[in-house]
């Protein structure tokens, strides 16, 4: 026997093995798939529980692909019929006139309801979402939503309800705008914002319709509650306003007396004639702020300053009754000098 010969021999039962193994773990690929002619189908598993059974342990993938035409190229479509249901939904991977994504689609209505462009957005009611999240409609959120308290465009209903607003910023401040338009894309009718200031705490409201950063109308101070209209810096006032106000009717609550004190019988009413040389003095009225207090206390208070009025109003009436106590007396003086002539 010749060298290649035995070589070949030698060889032989190698062979014999490699094909052995090939076919037997091919063999043993196909058992793990069950493709009756009537029942469950599985993949990767014997004893498939559904109608379509894929158990390929540890990743579990299923590939549709079709063509590059019109949307709906790849799918899967959802179909309940009977007397009461006949509808029809399709979760579509493909191209919604011009925009690739994957979707839900009602082929009962013709309507998408949902959309995944491929940059990532979602549109609920629309195939172009120009936000991570753009919905067309109503949204209501909480355990309470109910038909009565689902009628805006953004609903909340809950025990809880409460909105937060956090900007993570040095400088910027969160704020919630409030726009009218006549259309879409139309110029602005109104434009007011409000928000928290981060300079102060403060809260403000702004018109921003003359454009800008707008002009702060209301202020809010954080840390004394005072109020500003037509300012921000409302000072030592619980209401502080920058130009006239208007008003049908005012209401000043007072701690101090009101001013009948005037007609005690202890009252020490001047005489005209001290009151005279305080006045040539003093150039104003006993107990009234002069122009310049005035000017260097930045004005005067209202409610004691009515009370200082009524004051020197009483004061003049008592100095009118006694004026017409001596002027009767003078009369009846008069009245006896000419009898006696």
């Amino acid at each position: 026997m010749s060298k290649k010969a035995n070589y070949e021999n030698n060889r032989f039962p190698q062979k014999r093995f490699f094909i052995f193994f090939s076919i037997s773990f091919k063999l043993l690929a196909i058992s793990q798939n069950t493709f009756p002619s009537s029942g469950n189908v599985g993949i990767g598993t014997t004893s498939p529980a559904y109608l379509l059974d894929l158990n390929t342990t540890p990743n579990t993938k299923l590939r549709l692909q079709g063509g590059t035409g019109s949307f709906g190229q790849n799918g899967i479509m959802f179909n309940s019929t009977g007397s009461s249901y006949a509808n029809q939904f399709y979760l579509y991977n493909g191209n919604s006139n011009g925009n690739f994504g994957f979707g839900l689609y009602d082929n009962t209505l013709s309507l998408w309801r949902m959309w995944v462009n491929n940059s990532g957005n979602v549109g609920i009611g629309t195939t172009t979402p120009l936000t991570p999240l753009h919905v067309i409609g109503k949204g209501s959120f909480g355990d309470a939503v109910t038909t009565l308290n689902a009628t805006r465009p953004l609903n909340i209903a809950s025990s809880d309800a409460v909105v937060r607003i956090v900007r993570v910023h040095a400088s910027n401040a969160p704020a919630v705008e409030l726009i009218s338009r006549t259309s879409a894309d139309g110029a602005n009718v109104a434009y007011w914002d409000f928000y928290a200031e981060p300079n102060d705490a403060s809260f403000r409201i702004r018109d921003r319709q003359g454009g800008g950063s707008g002009l702060d109308m209301v202020s809010i101070s954080h840390t004394s509650g005072n109020v500003g209209i037509g300012t921000t810096n409302p000072g030592p006032y619980k209401l502080a306003v920058e130009g006239k106000i208007g008003a049908r009717e005012i209401k000043v609550t007072l701690a101090n007396p009101w001013a009948d004190y005037v007609f005690n019988k202890n009252y020490q009413l001047k005489s005209l004639y001290d009151l005279e040389k305080f006045i040539q003095l003093n150039k104003h009225l006993p107990g009234i702020p002069s122009a310049l207090q005035v000017k260097e206390t930045g004005g005067v208070e209202l409610g004691s300053m009515n009370v200082k009025l009524l004051e020197k109003v009483e004061e003049l009436t008592l100095y009118v009754i006694q004026l017409k106590k001596e002027n009767d007396e003078i009369k009846k003086q008069l009245k006896k000098t000419q009898r006696k002539r």
